[in-house]
């Protein structure tokens, strides 16, 4: 669990944000393989409080229920400072997602990309004949109080609803507003001092670089937590 003190941590400028990420990545690292490959992850948990599952979301763990990595269903979680390593074989091609599994952890950042390919599928032989290359597209809603705060507030009685999140991010990047000097709620000059120097559109909106007359397939996931979102497209010359 770190701070996004420093700005290269933080997703949205934001820097008073704990956070729980895998190699210091938001979205954490891919995870790519064929059907039938044999996938191992070892887990080092360097959290000092908080215990941790890894649930590979979408893949269909036949004939090894124990790898699904859902805390109090299929195992228990890996404690502070605890090592566990999932070893699998892969049977689902498409695009996936693996997140934590106890409590709210995944929405601390702890959450990234599975892309499982079938090189003797003919459906994704044709597929792949119609776009040169593809790319990841990952939308999470981020709140600034982690995962075990609010989940407090979400079960006490009465309810605590804990209110929109403050920033929308597309593959681990996007700008909160007070930080950019908007002051639509009034919060700006509260909160600079928690704001990144380098804070900035450039600095912070994370692009996706494509060549004119190319065809690229985009992997869509949605790993929110609360909102539902569309992805609209847009054709332009």
């Amino acid at each position: 669990m770190k701070k996004a003190k420093d700005p290269s941590l933080s997703p949205d400028c934001n820097l008073n944000r704990l956070m729980l990420l895998v190699n210091d990545q938001l979205p954490g690292p891919s995870i790519e393989a064929d059907v039938g490959d044999t996938v191992k992850v070892n887990i080092n948990n360097e959290s000092p409080t908080e215990s941790i599952a890894l649930h590979f979301h979408g893949l269909h763990m036949k004939g090894q229920p124990y790898k699904d990595g859902s805390a109090t269903v299929t195992q228990c979680a890996s404690g502070p400072l605890q090592k566990q390593t999932y070893e699998f074989i892969v049977l689902d091609q498409g695009t996936h997602y693996w997140h934590g599994h106890t409590s709210m952890e995944r929405t601390d950042g702890f959450q990234g990309p599975i892309i499982i390919s079938d090189p003797d599928n003919d459906d994704e032989k044709q597929l792949r004949t119609k776009y040169d290359d593809d790319a990841v597209v990952f939308l999470q809603d981020w709140y600034h109080l982690d995962g075990q705060t609010r989940r407090t507030g979400l079960d006490t009685n009465p309810f605590i609803w804990i209110g929109n999140a403050q920033t929308f991010l597309i593959n681990g990047g996007g700008v909160y507003a007070p930080c950019l000097g908007d002051d639509t709620d009034g919060l700006a000059a509260q909160l600079s001092a928690q704001c990144a120097d380098n804070c900035s559109l450039d600095n912070y909106i994370k692009s996706i670089e494509v060549e004119a007359g190319k065809t690229y397939r985009l992997r869509i996931i949605s790993g929110t937590e609360l909102i539902g979102v569309n992805f609209p497209s847009m054709a332009t010359t």
